[in-house]
């Protein structure tokens, strides 16, 4: 994984700005998009009973999901068409396959299922938590870690659902082939995944600068050359067993 790190800096350093700046263009959308969120619970708090926080908070997630589905897809693919481009120069397709809308937001919708899983557990352990002793918050908050982590355990198969989906194939096709290349490598999803952990983290220290500006664009680089990594492996497999 520190190679490929290494490498994909190396790329981000020959594309940073196009990447960059795709990057902060989607920030930009949910900026214009972050008013209307806003507005929403604004109103929940001035007009709104307690009763109604259920409401507010399914607006708000559907509306969240509405837009992120589609933009999501837009971003993989807007970076995997970099990443071909500086990886293979000249080479490399000026675009890439056609995606309808509506494929893109259903590919969306499938990307989303982990971290909305995710979001869900530590809501779900928050409000739990809100209702006990505070001696009790911790160990609730913990209990929801290791729940999150299995979350992201049972789900690892779709970890190259999105590299599939920006190479041209349909939403099955894609499912179908990130199931069965990912069945047996969950040491190296669990590596990628922990691999930022240090920057994500520091990103936060940036107030989410340096988040859009490096950590996102290369953890994308990372991703596609971790994918094209496990694809390769696969194919060298099948050829030897044919």
């Amino acid at each position: 994984m520190k190679d490929m790190k290494q490498r994909a800096g190396e790329l981000l350093r020959q594309g940073s700005t196009r990447l960059s700046m795709t990057v902060l263009g989607i920030f930009l959308i949910f900026s214009v998009f972050l008013p209307l969120l806003i507005g929403v619970n604004l109103t929940g708090v001035l007009f709104g009973e307690n009763g109604e926080d259920g409401l507010i908070f399914a607006v708000w997630g559907i509306l969240s999901v509405l837009v992120t589905a589609p933009v999501l897809i837009l971003l993989y693919r807007r970076a995997y068409l970099l990443y071909l481009r500086l990886r293979d120069g000249f080479a490399a397709p000026r675009r890439l396959p056609n995606c309808g809308a509506i494929r893109c937001f259903f590919a969306g919708l499938v990307m989303l299922f982990r971290p909305v899983m995710v979001f869900c557990v530590f809501l779900g352990a928050y409000k739990v938590a809100e209702q006990t002793d505070f001696w009790l918050y911790l160990p609730i908050m913990l209990c929801a870690i290791v729940l999150a982590m299995l979350v992201m355990w049972l789900t690892a198969y779709l970890f190259l659902f999105p590299y599939y989906i920006c190479r041209g194939e349909s939403v099955g096709q894609a499912l179908k082939y990130s199931v069965k290349h990912m069945l047996s490598r969950y040491r190296g999803y669990f590596g990628y995944m922990l691999a930022f952990l240090g920057w994500v983290l520091l990103s936060l220290l940036t107030a989410g600068v340096l988040l859009v500006l490096y950590t996102i664009p290369i953890m994308l680089l990372t991703y596609f050359i971790f994918a094209d990594k496990i694809v390769g492996d696969q194919q060298r497999e099948d050829d030897r067993h044919e």
